[in-house]
């Protein structure tokens, strides 16, 4: 199994690109052919679905995941197959499972962003906001130049109530660049947390002008009128 795995991730970089060289096993092979497929329905949206491609297949979320199960089944430990098995359950309202994934992923040594990331939202839908920063932290201390990881510790602040750090740690270097739309809508959701309305309209005025078609940040500037005047273009 050692030997197997250690294979399967040189062949990593390959299999990224849609090629399995002819040496690897048959495991190994629906390894890789099954994880180009997970990404193509990755590109597709939040929901788990089928997708027309003639005249080569169909692919069917469903049988994906089952196919993915009995990878699990095979690779335990292989870190591409549980989150590709997690993100594709979390899609398909499998949350229990995707949960179960995630916890035996971020189990392994060293960081793990994007499963730390998920699996940080998983327990924000079950109220376990503490248990979501916890986790953000760690990892956050493990990968500190991660951005994404800073964006969601950020949020998880937000979420609990911790404005100053949500703030402060939305103002570290390289993440106003990180994604601009994003960056000033979650300062302009802090500011309005903090009543201070002005700023907010500014950073969703900001939102807007780095992505026009923005409609959340659209519909926080009209929630604001309540309080001052604040138009997305003026």
């Amino acid at each position: 199994m050692g030997c197997r795995h250690s294979s399967l991730a040189g062949n990593h970089r390959l299999r990224e690109h849609g090629y399995v060289p002819e040496s690897v096993s048959g495991s190994e092979r629906a390894v890789g052919h099954l994880l180009a497929l997970y990404k193509i329905n990755l590109k597709e949206g939040d929901g788990c679905h089928e997708i027309r491609r003639p005249p080569h297949e169909t692919l069917d979320c469903t049988r994906l995941i089952a196919e993915l199960d009995r990878l699990v089944m095979e690779f335990p430990n292989h870190k591409d197959v549980l989150m590709a098995n997690a993100v594709l359950s979390y899609k398909a309202q499998r949350k229990e499972v995707a949960q179960l994934m995630l916890d035996r992923l971020l189990a392994q040594p060293g960081a793990h962003p994007e499963a730390a990331i998920l699996r940080a939202r998983i327990a924000l839908e079950q109220g376990n906001v503490i248990g979501a920063v916890q986790l953000l932290e760690r990892q956050a201390m493990l990968a500190p130049s991660n951005l994404d990881l800073r964006s969601a510790l950020a949020s998880a602040y937000y979420t609990q109530g911790d404005y100053e750090r949500a703030r402060n740690l939305l103002m570290t270097p390289g993440m106003a660049n990180h994604d601009p739309p994003a960056h000033s809508y979650h300062l302009g959701l802090i500011a309005e947390a903090q009543e201070d309305w002005r700023a907010a309209c500014d950073h969703y005025r900001r939102a807007v002008g780095f992505a026009p078609e923005f409609a959340p940040a659209r519909a926080r500037i009209i929630g604001l009128a309540r309080y001052i005047p604040c138009a997305a273009d003026r």
